[in-house]
């Protein structure tokens, strides 16, 4: 019987040894994993303060009109809710002013850690808006039109007819003409409302009122003028019937339009994406809004009367050191 006992009592105090291991490894573990857990969370809040250190010198130069004298090359901030950064700016000044690109740098730090933060070929711009038309002759436009089920081509045409079977393709080379780093203005309002700071403006050239429920897409492919057609991108080149363009659209009409008058659509964002290099400039899809019967008489680029052919108004923000057109 004692030696049974003492077996069972063995047994015992080698699954309590066992337990106590199991535990101290556990706790251990949960140590170490809420020490990981912390660092984490104070490498998070050191990145925050190095990323409102990079705002922070960016507003400081954009707000400098290109004079280096009213930069700090350094600011900082010990008292960043609870954490605190360091940043600094290199532009080569010539003559006091910003020349471009140049480069940013930031760290952050929190309760220890620190995490650096660094953005190349920044551009620091003037506070001066410039404003820029554009409306290409027939040799510099890029228009066309495609027709449902048709593989005919149509860029030599001075008119289109937009309708449930016709769209039209307009495109404007905006960074051949514009200085590295310009890019469009964004955020001018007047009377409380938001400005169209880059507006693409098709002339109706009917008579009368028409009915005229359009928008405009973002093409996602490359076409040519003197190539495209409802099933290739250049006359070769097969893409999705009716050309390949972002599903959802940019800018919205109503339905009347006069005759005569202009189809004014908001395209900022999307010259933002492109100058921004965000998306490839493939130029923008027109069309009817699907299921509405509607036809609109549309100037083209190779039109006879200069006035009509499509436009685009572009204000944008010049980078210091260049004086760029407009």
């Amino acid at each position: 019987m004692k030696k049974s006992e003492g077996f069972i009592l063995l047994a015992v105090s080698l699954t309590m040894s066992l337990l106590a291991v199991v535990a101290y490894v556990l706790n251990r573990e949960n140590g170490m994993q809420a020490s990981r857990d912390n660092l984490a969370m104070d490498a998070d809040r050191a990145r925050y303060a190095a990323e409102a250190g990079l705002q922070a010198l960016m507003a400081k130069i954009q707000t400098a009109d290109c004079n280096v004298s009213g930069v700090s090359t350094t600011i900082t901030n010990s008292s960043f809710a609870g954490a605190s950064y360091q940043a600094t700016s290199t532009f080569a000044p010539i003559s006091g002013n910003i020349v471009n690109p140049g480069t940013l740098v930031s760290t952050g730090t929190f309760n220890g850690t620190s995490v650096k933060l660094t953005r190349n070929t920044v551009y620091a711009y003037k506070n001066s808006t410039k404003s820029y038309p554009l409306q290409p002759n027939a040799t510099d436009g890029i228009d066309t039109y495609l027709v449902s089920g048709s593989a005919a081509n149509f860029g030599v045409d001075d008119l289109m007819r937009i309708s449930n079977s016709r769209t039209a393709l307009v495109k404007f080379d905006l960074p051949a003409v514009f200085p590295a780093g310009a890019i469009p203005e964004t955020s001018r309002q007047s009377n409380g409302a938001a400005d169209k700071l880059t507006t693409l403006s098709m002339r109706e050239d009917g008579s009368g009122y028409v009915s005229a429920a359009s928008s405009v897409y973002r093409m996602n492919s490359s076409w040519t003028e003197t190539g495209a057609n409802w099933f290739t991108s250049n006359g070769s080149a097969a893409w999705t019937a009716g050309g390949n363009f972002h599903p959802t659209y940019i800018a919205k009409l109503p339905f009347l339009v006069a005759a005569d008058d202009w189809l004014d659509f908001d395209l900022t964002q999307t010259a933002f994406a492109w100058m921004t290099g965000r998306y490839a400039n493939n130029g923008i899809r027109v069309a009817t809004v699907p299921g509405i019967f509607s036809t609109i008489d549309l100037s083209l680029s190779d039109s006879s009367t200069g006035s009509k052919r499509p436009k685009m108004d572009f204000n944008y923000l010049q980078p210091c050191g260049t004086n760029g057109p407009g």
